[in-house]
């Protein structure tokens, strides 16, 4: 029995392979949602100014920093901006990109080679 439910399982595998190719890196899938995250916080008026220098900073940078926001939750206005922003910003980018998108590491993704 279990060689039989072994060879069903490779079967599987055989005739329906993983689909990396359509894959896309989690770093350019997260970035549009941080982008918009640190805008939300540069545009809020009641955001504290060392808050907002972060987020200033980090889109300057080119969002290749780690957000990092958790030092600036013990202020209960900017814990609650925080929040609203990051609601906002993943409600927005689920809505516009497909379902169907699958989230893998960079270094899972093999190039296609093309002659």
């Amino acid at each position: 029995m279990k060689y039989i439910i072994a060879f069903l399982v490779l079967i599987t595998f055989v005739v329906c392979p993983p689909t990396i190719d359509r894959a896309i890196p989690a770093e350019e899938a997260f970035s549009d949602i941080k982008k918009k995250i640190l805008e939300c916080i540069v545009n809020d008026e009641k955001a504290s100014p060392e808050l907002k220098n972060y987020a200033q900073e980090n889109l300057n940078n080119g969002l290749k920093e780690t957000l990092v926001l958790t030092k600036y939750r013990q202020n209960e206005v900017d814990r609650l901006i925080i929040r609203q922003c990051r609601r906002k910003a993943f409600v927005l980018t689920s809505k516009q990109k497909a379902h169907n998108l699958k989230i893998v590491p960079k270094e899972a993704i093999k190039p296609k080679i093309t002659k």
